[in-house]
């Protein structure tokens, strides 16, 4: 899924996510057409088992969405930007996650998000870190839950400052890639530091075996789920992906590449299924994997229903498509790689 829409019915991480839960969890209506021409208002009164569907389990699976409403909220000026780290710091930056989702640590203030991205360029094999920081106030000039990504040398000025939100969006587009070829795969493990170490040590190992691809990066993106925001998408919810607070934070993780020929599309793609295979291994034998995939981080191939509610979300959901599109047209004329029979 792509822009506004498919962020909503993935779910949707957003910078405000440990109060406020998924995106898709703000959204009061629906405008929905289905598969025989009707015009559905969805919402919590009026048709509610499409209203829990939709929130995690909407793409290309139950109608045409033609309008989202959503819960809107006042703004303040933020700090936030970006850093970028040179090889010399990469370590340095794995551990600075590592501190943060450890008890205590940064991720545990509720103003506090962070994404941290690896970067491997296969022509010049070097890796590279770029952190995303936001925190959303302005009141602090140096967040103590950012102190330790702040305080690493950066190999170019940071953007990191007190500004507004526009300002910042702003510039999220223009560092975005755009124009080159994209794949991605996903996977979740128990948010802990081990857990973040272990995924870093298996990518710094085995993306040296890539072979000289020009212009082409692969990458390894950390979003963590913290037990702030796992509570507010049950208190904002119910939503079809159910996760559930007991199960403490998730640290999702996404392995991307981005490059320019088609050819290199199988060789990038069995790469990264073998990266995130080989991180699942691990984990499960550290007894830190968990079943989870963010189908907006997933790719093809990858079967991110299964895991939603525990695996109690997709017979649900099945029997709401049955409903609202009896005949199955959305499952089998309407392309998309997550479908639910």
């Amino acid at each position: 899924p792509v822009g506004v829409p498919g962020l909503l019915l993935g779910g949707g991480v957003s910078y405000f996510a440990n109060t406020r839960g998924w995106a898709a969890d703000h959204v009061f209506n629906y405008e929905v057409v289905t598969a025989d021409g009707q015009i559905l208002d969805v919402n919590a009164k009026s048709h509610p088992d499409l209203f829990w569907a939709l929130k995690g389990g909407g793409q290309s699976n139950y109608g045409i969405i033609t309008r989202f409403d959503l819960e809107v909220f006042p703004l303040v000026d933020i700090y936030a930007g970006f850093i970028v780290q040179t090889p010399a710091y990469v370590k340095q930056l794995v551990q600075a996650v590592a501190s943060y989702v450890a008890v205590g640590g940064g991720s545990f203030d509720p103003n506090v998000a962070i994404a941290l991205t690896l970067e491997f360029a296969a022509d010049t094999r070097a890796v590279t870190g770029v952190s995303t920081l936001f925190y959303n106030s302005s009141s602090d000039p140096a967040p103590k839950a950012l102190e330790n990504f702040t305080s690493i040398p950066v190999a170019a000025p940071s953007t990191v400052s007190e500004r507004t939100l526009t300002s910042f969006i702003n510039e999220t587009i223009v560092t975005g890639t755009r124009g080159s070829r994209q794949l991605f795969r996903a996977g979740s493990l128990k948010s802990t530091p081990e857990a973040v170490n272990l995924i870093a040590e298996t990518y710094l190992s085995m993306v040296p075996s890539l072979k000289n691809i020009s212009g082409c990066l692969v990458t390894l993106g950390y979003q963590e789920l913290s037990q702030a925001f796992v509570q507010a998408t049950q208190d904002n919810g119910p939503d079809a992906i159910g996760l559930n607070p007991s199960d403490g934070a998730i640290m999702t993780y996404l392995a991307a590449s981005s490059y320019e020929s088609a050819s290199d599309d199988a060789y990038l793609n069995r790469f990264l299924t073998e990266l995130v295979n080989e991180i699942e291994e691990k984990a499960k034998a550290a007894n830190l994997h968990y079943p989870f995939v963010y189908i907006n981080d997933a790719g093809a191939g990858q079967t991110p229903f299964e895991y939603y509610g525990g695996g109690k979300s997709l017979p649900k959901m099945r029997e709401v498509a049955n409903v609202y599109d009896p005949k199955g047209v959305f499952q089998k004329l309407n392309s998309g790689p997550f479908k639910l029979f």
